[in-house]
């Protein structure tokens, strides 16, 4: 696999009745750099945060070969191998959504419900992956680490007129 672009920076969108949202432009074009031609993403909840956890099908595919490579590696060096279980809960509650060609693909109803997304989704890139938050939920994290981030989403709010 070819070098990763990494996600940063947040970004804005409106959910519609029927749960549709939009990938922030410049979030989706780095989606589409990493995993050329796949047209969807990956849906999780975050293990520690009240979020969604967004990647691309090349990040778990890259993190999947990853782990059967250590597997492997264990197997030649006599070591024990790694509980494959550790992935189950992963990959077992992971969703899989197509977007077209505007970004735009459906929040399946049980990660809305888990993560409070009802009318605005902020999108933060983080590295590997991307962060979907309620923006109450986002701005009402006490963390000095978040913000910078948070003074962007609430300029984002304020540019579309939107007070919380």
């Amino acid at each position: 696999m070819g070098l990763r672009q990494p996600y940063s920076g947040p970004g804005l969108s409106a959910i519609d009745a029927k749960g549709r949202v939009a990938i922030p432009a410049d979030l989706r074009r780095k989606i589409e750099a990493n995993s050329p031609g796949a047209g969807s993403i990956q849906l999780n909840t975050h293990d520690d945060r009240p979020c969604l956890l967004l990647f691309d099908v090349g990040y778990t595919q890259q993190k999947y070969e990853d782990f059967r490579a250590r597997v492997q590696a264990d197997i030649a060096a006599g070591r024990p191998v790694p509980d494959a279980g550790a992935f189950d809960d992963d990959y077992g509650s992971t969703e899989e959504a197509s977007f077209d060609a505007s970004g735009r693909f459906i929040l399946p109803k049980l990660l809305r419900l888990e993560a409070d997304l009802k009318d605005l989704a902020v999108f933060i890139g983080v590295g590997d992956m991307i962060e979907v938050w309620c923006p109450r939920a986002f701005l009402s994290v006490e963390r000095p680490e978040r913000l910078k981030t948070q003074r962007r989403v609430r300029a984002l709010l304020a540019d579309k007129g939107i007070t919380l």
